[in-house]
Order: C-alpha cells, then structure tokens, then sequence
C-alpha cells in the first residue's frame, strides 16, 4: 500500500496519478481483509521479514519514479 502511494507522487503525469491512485485504494483495502482475515479466523498476526522490510524501504528510498512499482509486487 505505501509503494503504491509512493507511485502516485512520483510518477510525471496526471492519468498516471489517477490510475496509481485507484491503485493504492486497491491495495489498502487488500491489506484490510487480509488482517482481518488473520485476526479474526487465524487469531494471530505475523511480522514482516527484515530482509522483506529491507528492500520495501529500499526501493521507497530510491528516487526513481519507477522502483516503487518493484516493492509493490513483494
């Protein structure tokens, strides 16, 4: 969800935005029901990875408009 945002602000064109945008509100409401999921029928919830964590924040350091688009498909 926070590559996807990421992608809205970096990417050079205002159709590109809309569509990053819609995006993101994909991915939020993925990560909602999926904690749901696991909360109320696995009843536990697990960390992120470090190495995961790692190259998330690796590419939403990078400047390049396109790396985000990396970390949204970890």
């Amino acid at each position: 969800m926070v590559c996807a945002a990421r992608i809205v602000e970096s990417v050079p064109d205002l159709d590109a935005k809309f569509y990053s945008a819609t995006q993101t509100m994909d991915e939020a409401r993925h990560a909602e029901l999926y904690s749901r999921f696991l909360h109320e029928k696995i009843g536990m919830l697990y960390p992120i990875n470090d190495n995961l964590q790692s190259l998330l924040g690796d590419t939403l350091r990078d400047s390049r408009w396109d790396m985000p688009t990396s970390g949204c498909r970890c």
